[in-house]
């Protein structure tokens, strides 16, 4: 998934994966991003599109309010994903 969303992510200049708006294909993709980001991955500097892309997509309204609250301000417990 990760190639297919970095060659997405970059592929565009909107910021999102399949046009010029939030669409299903951002659905689908940013929640396991946003998981593995907690769980340590870091997407700089090997993957930059793919970390600009999840900035944009943080910013947005729904996905501030949907964001799981225990998340907010804190870290996970450990690293327990290190990308290859």
């Amino acid at each position: 998934m990760t190639c297919a969303v970095q060659s997405a992510a970059g592929d565009t200049d909107t910021g999102f994966l399949a046009g010029d708006k939030l669409s299903m294909a951002d659905v689908v993709c940013f929640p396991p991003m946003a998981l593995y980001v907690r769980l340590g991955l870091e997407f700089e500097p090997k993957y930059p599109h793919l970390a600009r892309y999840y900035q944009k997509m943080l910013q947005l309204p729904s996905v501030k309010k949907t964001w799981p609250p225990h998340w907010v301000g804190t870290e996970a417990p450990k690293k327990l994903f290190v990308a290859p």
